[in-house]
């Protein structure tokens, strides 16, 4: 269930490289992915910036399933990490569109060899 209040929220920046945490939104290349209840705050990876504001991002999830597509992000590199608590998995099959309202709280930015 996406954020209902979503225009009354604070729109928050990012950059490209930044785990940042977001509420639940919706896949842009699969639309008949629904939201689960329960998977509210979730992290995700920003890739891309486009010019009306809006970020493509990664999902990241601590279950590693072995897919080809998978890139691991090892939190313990970083020492101002509050998001990510264990090592994850940025799953590249699918490409989520995130509105400056949908960032809860900024993380951290990934270094060069990760990005």
């Amino acid at each position: 269930m996406p954020n209902k209040y979503k225009k009354y929220a604070l729109k928050k920046d990012a950059r490209v490289g930044e785990i940042v945490k977001t509420y639940g939104v919706e896949f842009v290349n699969n639309p008949e992915h629904k939201p689960h209840m329960h998977n509210q705050n979730r992290p995700y990876l920003i890739i891309h910036r486009e010019e009306s504001g809006k970020f493509l991002a990664l999902k990241l999830s601590s279950k590693i399933r072995g897919y080809m597509s998978e890139f691991k992000i090892f939190p313990s590199k970083y020492s101002e990490n509050q998001i990510l608590t264990k090592t994850s998995v940025a799953d590249m099959r699918y490409i989520t569109e995130l509105e400056p309202q949908d960032i809860t709280e900024n993380g951290f930015i990934l270094d060069e060899n990760d990005l």
